[in-house]
Formats: structure tokens, sequence, C-alpha cells
């Protein structure tokens, strides 16, 4: 009940700011979008591919510009006067880092589902393999975790411009490194890439065709996720311990 409470706090905060208009516009018009471009082409498999690669690729810009903005609105109210005064730096920091996370869950399988309405609806795609589609935004999420923890220190350490333009330089190395072979043997020291390389796994399942080179880019997949989920989980100490020790930019010292 106190979290709640907490994320409620967080959520009356974004009262008339651009996060709401994010957080409900977001997963209705990209689906539309990426409805209106596959109408001619109503293949599930290729609209999966297209629409989380899409995703995946935009998602180190959103989370960098979505943390930016929730920092916006703490440095707003007196320069981080509320966080700095707090009694307890954990539970402000699981407030904030709570809400981006459930509102990128929110994002993201919201605009899956209205994707997946459109395509029974709309181009009336028949027996549609919706768990690849469910699994794919699990995906999504769980390895984008990451980035919304740094994403939010860096908004809170450097303000939107350091946010936005890490988080644009994630999307490049997003399409180069997870997009490309360049990236095949590196890709998992970057988590930018994360999204874009394990976005594949449940095409593999819906697609088996018993080739040796899918089986072992499947099992290379597969293998790592460990090495994700330990890497999430220290982030996100070092993530509460760097905001336990936070004074505020130079500026409010």
């Amino acid at each position: 009940m106190v979290i709640l409470r907490l994320l409620q706090a967080e959520w009356l905060m974004t009262k008339h700011t651009a996060i709401r208009w994010l957080i409900f516009l977001v997963p209705v018009l990209y689906p539309m979008m990426v409805l209106w471009y596959f109408s001619q082409r109503a293949d599930q498999l290729h609209i999966y591919d297209g629409y989380f690669s899409l995703l995946a690729f935009g998602l180190p810009v959103g989370i960098g510009l979505f943390s930016a903005l929730m920092s916006g609105l703490e440095e707003g109210a007196g320069g981080f006067y509320n966080l700095l005064s707090a009694l307890s730096r954990p539970k402000c920091y699981i407030r904030k880092l709570g809400f981006i996370i459930l509102a990128m869950i929110w994002i993201v399988f919201g605009s899956t589902s209205i994707l997946i309405l459109g395509m029974k609806k709309i181009l009336h795609i028949e027996r549609i393999q919706y768990l690849i589609f469910w699994q794919g935004a699990c995906w999504v999420v769980g390895t984008a975790l990451i980035l919304m923890i740094f994403h939010l220190i860096l908004s809170y350490a450097g303000g939107m411009g350091l946010s936005l333009t890490v988080g644009s330089a994630g999307t490049l190395i997003a399409a180069i490194v997870g997009g490309t072979i360049v990236g095949d043997k590196v890709w998992l020291y970057i988590p930018w890439a994360w999204s874009m390389r394990i976005i594949q796994l449940p095409l593999f399942y819906a697609q088996p065709n018993g080739l040796i080179e899918t089986e072992v880019l499947k099992l290379q997949l597969l293998h790592s996720v460990p090495a994700i989920l330990i890497s999430t989980m220290v982030m996100a100490v070092l993530g509460l311990i760097w905001f336990h020790y936070f004074q505020g930019r130079k500026s409010y010292e």
C-alpha cells in the first residue's frame, strides 16, 4: 500500500505535463502507424519484426526523454528540494523508478494490445500467434530496465540535455550493434542493443526450421538472459546507492 501511495503521488505530479500525453498517445499512434504501413502486406511475422524492431530502435531516446521529463518535475519543485529533504531516499528512488517502469509497461503492452486488435479487426489476419507478441513485449520491457535505471541517474545528474544526448546515441548504437552483423560478438556488453537482439527469440519458436545456425543463435540468446538479469540487478543497486548520496547539481548547492 505504501508503494501504491508513492506511485499515486508521482502520478499527481505529472498533471498538465507532456508526460501524460506521452503515456496516452504513444500506445495509440505507434501501432496505428505500423498497421497502416503493413496494410498491403498483412503477414503477422513481418508485422512482429517491423513493430518490435522499430520499438527497440526508438526505446533508448524514448526512455531518455521520459526520464528527463520526470527529473524536470522534481527540479522544478524547488531545485530537488523534495528529494534532498526526504527522510527516506530509497523510497524516493523506488517511487521514481517504479513510475517509469510502470509507464513503460503501460506503453509497450498497451501499444501491443492495440496492434493485435488492429491485426484482427482492421487487417483481418486469422490465427494470430498472440503468444509471440506478448513474449516480444515482455522481452522489450525486461531488457530495457537497465536503461530506465541508467537514464534516471543521468537525468538527475545532468538534466534533459545529457539524458537526451545519451539516449539519441543509444538509438544509433541499437541500430548498428543490435541490428547488424557488426555487433554479433559485442552486443551483450552494450545494453542499448539488448532489446534489438532479444526480440528475435519468439520468432525462432514461431518458425522452427531446424537449421544449425538458427539453433546456435537461439542458444546464444537464451544463454545471454542470466547475464542481462544480473547486470540489471547490479545497476539497480548502484542506482540506489547513487540516490542515497545525491546532493543536487552544482547550481543548487
